[in-house]
C-alpha cells in the first residue's frame, strides 16, 4: 500500500509541476553566462574555413584549467605597490575618458588611457561575467574567452524552472558564444581604441545526430556586452544606454569591398575606404571570423594570420576517429597587407618571404573577408 501511495504522491507533485505554467517565461535577460557552468566535452567539427589552430569549436570539460579563471586571478600575488592585479583594477576611474564611435553596424570605444591600464580592468570583467579566458596577449593586444552556454537562450516554462531551481543545470541551451577583445594605440597616441567581437556556435540536427556548427557573428549581443563592459568601467547604465542608442543608424546599402582579378593571376580585395578605416574593418572582419592573429603591425600595413587549408588537410573520416586518430590539421602563416591607393585600399595575401600568394588558398582568405565586410 505504501508502494501506491508513493506512485500517487510522485504523480500529484508532477501535475503540480506542469499546472504551475504552461506558457514560457521571459528571460530576466537576454544574456546570461555567469549562471553557466563548464559541460562534458561537446565537439564541434574543426571549422576549416577559419584559421584557429588550437580553436577548435569544442566545448571545454568540466575541470578545464586552461586559461583564466576568476579565483586563479584573486589568488595573484600583489605587485609592489600592494595592491593585487584584480584591486589596482578596481580602483581605475575610467568613466570620464571613455568615448564610444561607430560607423554603420560597427561599434568600438575609445579611451583616454594607456593600454597597460586597460588590459587589468577588462580581463576582470570577462572573469566576474562568468568566463575563462584561453587568450590573452598583450603584445598584440588580444584577449578571447573560452565558448560559454548563454542560459537566458533556455526557455523558462514551468517544468525547466522549476527543475533548474532544484537540480540547477539539468538543461542546457542549444548555443554557445565566445568574445575576442583587441587594444589598439588610437589615432590620437594618449588614446586606446578598444573592439569587441562576437563568435557563435549552434547545435544542429544532422540525421539521427546532433552536431555543433557555426552561426554568425550577433552584432547585437556585441552591442549588448559592450554596453555591460562601459557601465563596468564606471560609465552610468543611463548614460551607455543614451551613448549606445546615440550610435544606432541603418547599415549602407552600398557595398564597400568587393574581389577583383589582377595581371599577377592573384585576387585583389578592394575597399572602398582610406586605410585607417579599412584596418579597422579588416581587423574586426579577421577577430569574427576567428583567424589567430599571430601578430599585426599598422606601420608596415599588415596582418599576421594562421590559416587551414581544408583541401590540403581534408576532414577526418569515419574510420580514423572510430580507431582513435587525434591528428590536428597544420596550418600555415600568411601576411594580409593593406596597400594604400588613391581612392581605396587593397588587401593582398602574402607568404612569409613576402611574395604574393595568388593561389587558390588567397583567393579563399580574402572571400571570407570579402562576405564578413558585406
Amino acid at each position: 500500500m505504501s508502494g501506491l501511495w508513493k506512485v500517487a504522491s510522485y504523480c500529484l507533485l508532477l501535475m503540480t509541476i506542469v499546472g504551475c505554467s504552461s506558457t514560457p517565461d521571459k528571460p530576466e535577460s537576454t544574456v546570461d553566462y555567469k549562471k553557466s557552468q563548464t559541460v562534458p566535452s561537446l565537439e564541434i567539427p574543426p571549422d576549416l574555413t577559419t584559421s584557429s589552430i588550437n580553436d577548435e569549436l569544442v566545448i571545454p570539460e568540466a575541470g578545464d584549467n586552461q586559461g583564466t579563471t576568476l579565483s586563479e586571478y584573486d589568488n595573484k600575488p600583489t605587485t609592489g605597490q600592494g595592491l593585487s592585479t584584480r584591486n589596482q583594477a578596481k580602483v581605475l576611474p575610467l568613466a570620464k575618458k571613455i568615448q564610444i564611435k561607430h560607423e554603420n553596424h560597427t561599434r568600438w570605444l575609445v579611451i583616454q588611457e594607456d593600454a597597460s591600464v586597460i588590459w587589468p580592468k577588462v580581463k576582470q570583467f570577462w572573469l566576474e561575467n562568468g568566463f575563462t579566458l584561453t587568450t590573452e596577449d598583450p603584445r598584440i593586444g588580444i584577449m578571447e574567452t573560452q565558448w560559454a552556454e548563454n542560459r537566458a537562450d533556455i526557455p523558462q516554462d514551468g517544468i525547466r524552472k522549476f527543475l533548474g531551481k532544484v537540480l540547477g543545470t539539468i538543461y542546457s541551451a542549444s548555443t554557445r558564444d565566445k568574445f575576442r577583445v583587441r587594444l589598439e594605440r588610437g589615432q590620437d597616441p594618449s588614446t586606446t581604441e578598444l573592439y569587441l567581437s562576437h563568435r557563435g556556435a549552434e547545435e544542429v540536427a544532422k540525421g539521427d545526430d546532433w552536431v555543433w556548427q557555426n552561426r554568425p557573428a550577433d552584432p547585437e549581443l556585441e552591442t549588448e556586452m559592450l554596453n555591460r563592459l562601459m557601465v563596468f568601467m564606471g560609465v552610468e547604465p543611463e548614460q551607455a544606454n543614451t551613448l549606445l542608442t546615440a550610435t544606432n543608424q541603418p547599415p549602407s546599402s552600398v557595398s564597400r569591398s568587393e574581389l577583383t582579378p589582377a595581371t599577377t593571376g592573384a585576387v585583389n580585395l578592394i575597399l572602398r575606404e582610406d586605410f585607417e578605416q579599412a584596418w579597422r574593418h579588416i581587423g574586426l572582419a579577421l577577430d569574427r571570423l576567428g583567424f589567430t592573429v599571430e601578430d599585426r603591425d599598422k606601420d608596415s600595413s599588415t596582418y599576421s594570420i594562421r590559416y587551414i587549408d581544408p583541401e590540403a588537410n581534408g576532414k577526418s573520416s569515419f574510420w580514423n576517429k572510430l580507431f582513435g586518430d587525434k591528428t590536428e590539421p597544420t596550418s600555415q602563416e600568411y601576411f594580409i597587407n593593406l596597400l594604400k591607393e588613391a581612392n581605396f585600399t587593397r588587401v593582398v595575401v602574402k607568404d612569409n618571404h613576402g611574395q604574393l600568394i595568388t593561389s587558390k588558398i588567397a583567393e579563399k582568405i580574402l572571400s571570407l573577408l570579402h562576405e564578413q565586410l558585406q
